[in-house]
Formats: C-alpha cells, sequence, structure tokens
C-alpha cells in the first residue's frame, strides 16, 4: 500500500483522531453540509484513515494513494469517511504528484 502506516502510540493519537472526526461530523450536521458522516461512527476508523486524513488536511495526498486507499476500504464507516474525503478532493485543482 502506498500509505505510510501511522504507528498510533508515536506522536499520533487515534483517540484524539476520532475526536476530531467526531466534532467535523457534529458541525456538518449542523450546517446540514454533507449525508457521509449520517451512518459514520468515528470509533470504526483506523490508522490508515487517519495517515489519509492528514495527508489530505496537509494537501500532500497523491491520487495514487487515495486510489490505493479506496480499493482497501474495510468497513461502512471507513467508507463513508472515504466519500467524505472523495467530495472534498473534488475542490482541488490539482493532485499533489507521487515524486513531490
Amino acid at each position: 500500500m502506498y500509505i505510510e502506516k501511522i504507528n498510533p502510540n508515536e506522536n499520533n493519537d487515534i483517540a484524539a483522531f476520532q475526536t476530531e472526526v467526531s466534532a467535523l461530523k457534529e458541525k456538518e450536521k449542523e450546517e446540514g453540509k454533507t449525508a457521509h458522516f449520517f451512518d459514520l461512527d468515528p470509533a470504526f476508523l483506523d490508522a490508515t484513515d487517519m495517515a489519509i486524513w492528514r495527508k489530505f488536511k496537509e494537501k500532500t495526498l497523491t491520487k495514487e494513494e487515495f486510489s490505493e486507499y479506496r480499493k482497501n476500504i474495510s468497513g461502512p464507516h471507513n467508507n463513508d469517511f472515504m466519500a467524505y474525503i472523495a467530495n472534498k478532493i473534488g475542490s482541488w485543482s490539482e493532485w499533489p504528484s507521487q515524486n513531490e
């Protein structure tokens, strides 16, 4: 897989990531912005989701990485999270290069 696995015990806290997604879910719900979070339970998101999220937020996520992530979705909550990110990526003018 292209995504570097993150060890949640090394400065990367899964619980903090899940709390961040929970807060985002509430904000999106209040604003009526997305249906992708309707059934999403952040407790089911894992280190791979966290890695993708960080790369997405840093705008370093490549098309190849996202494609690989998409192919390896492990459950409905992960799928909803992937769909949310996919919608947000739609606003990017271009993808970062794999070589960057």
